[in-house]
């Protein structure tokens, strides 16, 4: 066993952030399709897998906008209370 390499968490900041933004849209997005299939098959309502892969796409793509958005305003929140001399932080 201890020929095997040990997975680190360190690993993962190696990794171009292109890169860790794929292998993260592609986790998220076949979990949900995932999730779906199964949700259908214990409701006894099975579509087929394309049809939950579609759904778990639209999914990912709708979150992922949400959270660019989150990001895009939080940014530009920060910055205007930069330039007006206050911070959330200050008292």
């Amino acid at each position: 066993m201890s020929g095997l390499p040990r997975w680190r968490p360190e690993v993962i900041n190696r990794l171009p952030r292109w890169l860790s933004e794929i292998i993260s849209i592609v986790l998220w997005w076949g979990t949900l399709a995932l999730a779906l299939w199964l949700l259908s098959q214990g409701l006894n309502r099975p579509p087929s897998l394309v049809a939950c892969i579609a759904s778990g796409a639209l999914l990912a793509a709708v979150g992922e906008t949400g959270d660019w958005l989150r990001r895009r305003r939080r940014t530009r929140r920060d910055r205007s209370e930069v330039r007006q001399g206050w911070t959330s932080h200050s008292e």
